[in-house]
């Protein structure tokens, strides 16, 4: 009830009300917008942390697999020595692993997939070869007409060796165009969210 008596008699406490006013304003605005940065800002790595771990939990697994094959076609690559190909055997055998390393024609859906694997683990077994290697071939370029003429010039016992060798190459390159593709997608989140923190900043190089 004094404050009217005060104004009136002192201006000079408008103005310092005023300033104290304007003051405590500011500070509400500025402690408001702090407080949805830090809301905007926890949602942002939350997101982030989201995408990051789809492509690291991929990397980790593929890294894990990919020590696995390594031993596996070290061993592979030791019994294909001890074979003794010839000439004409190792050309035949070079021309089913550039078709493991080619690119599909297309891409091949589930259904496909499936038909494929079995109809390559059916020639596996007619040949005396392991049936769990059609699955890693299964999503190759490798056709049986390929691995007819390797059948043709490689003996049954050597035939083994040689696509456990060849499966082994296949899944070795699938790997590592996984772990490629991982990194590169954390590569991508990481420079988004960098570019995001700059966006207030000129580009131009200043004084």
């Amino acid at each position: 009830e004094h404050f009217p008596e005060m104004i009136r008699e002192c201006p000079e406490v408008t103005a310092i009300l005023v300033h104290v006013m304007v003051d405590r304003a500011r500070l509400f605005n500025t402690a408001e917008l702090r407080d949805e940065k830090l809301m905007a800002l926890g949602r942002l790595a939350a997101g982030l942390a989201h995408e990051l771990n789809n492509p690291a939990s991929a990397m980790v697994r593929s890294a894990k697999a990919l020590g696995e094959e390594l031993a596996q076609g070290e061993a592979a690559a030791r019994a294909l020595g001890a074979l003794g190909l010839s000439a004409s055997q190792l050309a035949e055998l070079e021309a089913v692993h550039a078709a493991c390393l080619a690119e599909p024609v297309r891409t091949w859906s589930p259904l496909e997939r499936s038909d494929r694997e079995e109809s390559l683990a059916s020639w596996m077994a007619s040949h005396g070869a392991d049936v769990n290697l059609a699955a890693p071939l299964a999503e190759t370029a490798v056709s049986l007409e390929v691995l007819e003429r390797l059948a043709g010039v490689v003996q049954a016992g050597g035939l083994d060796v040689a696509l456990r060798w060849i499966a082994g190459s296949c899944a070795l390159r699938r790997l590592t165009e996984e772990i490629e593709l991982g990194a590169s997608r954390v590569f991508d989140l990481v420079s988004a969210v960098k570019g995001f923190t700059h966006l207030d900043r000129s580009p131009l190089a200043q004084p």
